[in-house]
C-alpha cells in the first residue's frame, strides 16, 4: 500500500514538473501605440501594432475617438500581412464629426497560410485640435480576427491615452520667464554681498 501511494505521489510530481517547464505560449494582442502626448494644433502618429499572432489571415476593426480633440488625416495599411503575401486593405470610414473610423479591414488574398508573429497592422493619423487640453482617449472596437481557415482568433485589444503639452512657443517663454528670475535673484544676491562686505 505505501509502495502504491509513493508511486502515485512521484507521478503526480513528474506530472507537474513537465507541466511547469511547458513553454507559456502569448496570447495575440492588439495595442494602439504611439506618443502618449500632442501638441494642440500639430499631427499624432498612431499605430495598431499586432503581437504574437500565428495564421493572421484577415482582421477588421474600428477606432473612436473624441471629435473636440482630433480628426483622422489618414488611414494607411500595416506591414504584417503584407509580409506574407497580396493584401487587399481598406481604411474604413472616416467620420470626424462623430469621432469614428468605421470598418478598417485588411485580408490576404487566395489561398495559403496567414502571417505569424508580429507587426503592425494599420497607422492612423491624427490632426490634434488647436484648443486641445487634457486627456483624451482613442480606442480599438469590435475586432475582428481570422485565420487561414476563417475560423476567429481570440485577441486582447487596448487603446491608448494621449494628453495635451503646451505649445513649445509657451514652453520657450516659460523658461526663459523662469531663466530672467533666476538671473535677477543672482543679482541682487551679488549686490548684497558687495554691501555687506
Amino acid at each position: 500500500m505505501k509502495i502504491v501511494q509513493a508511486g502515485s505521489l512521484c507521478a503526480a510530481l513528474l506530472a507537474g514538473a513537465l507541466l511547469s517547464a511547458a513553454p507559456a505560449f502569448a496570447a495575440p494582442s492588439v495595442t494602439l501605440s504611439g506618443p502618449a502626448t500632442a501638441t494642440p494644433g500639430g499631427t499624432v502618429q498612431l499605430t495598431v501594432a499586432a503581437s504574437d499572432f500565428s495564421d493572421l489571415y484577415a482582421y477588421q476593426f474600428d477606432v473612436s475617438f473624441n471629435a473636440a480633440a482630433f480628426n483622422v488625416a489618414s488611414v494607411a495599411e500595416g506591414n504584417l500581412l503584407a509580409t506574407q503575401g497580396t493584401t487587399f486593405f481598406d481604411g474604413g470610414t472616416v467620420d470626424n464629426s462623430n469621432g469614428t473610423v468605421s470598418f478598417i479591414l485588411n485580408t490576404l488574398i487566395g489561398p495559403g497560410s496567414g502571417a505569424s508573429g508580429s507587426g503592425s497592422l494599420a497607422t492612423l493619423t491624427f490632426n490634434v485640435g488647436s484648443s486641445f487640453t487634457g486627456s483624451s482617449s482613442i480606442g480599438i472596437t469590435n475586432f475582428v480576427a481570422l485565420d487561414s481557415a476563417l475560423n476567429p482568433i481570440d485577441v486582447s485589444v487596448q487603446g491608448l491615452t494621449v494628453s495635451a503639452v503646451p505649445e513649445p512657443s509657451a514652453l520657450a517663454l516659460t523658461l526663459a520667464g523662469l531663466g530672467f528670475l533666476g538671473g535677477l535673484k543672482l543679482k541682487r544676491k551679488v549686490k548684497q554681498d558687495a554691501v555687506a562686505a
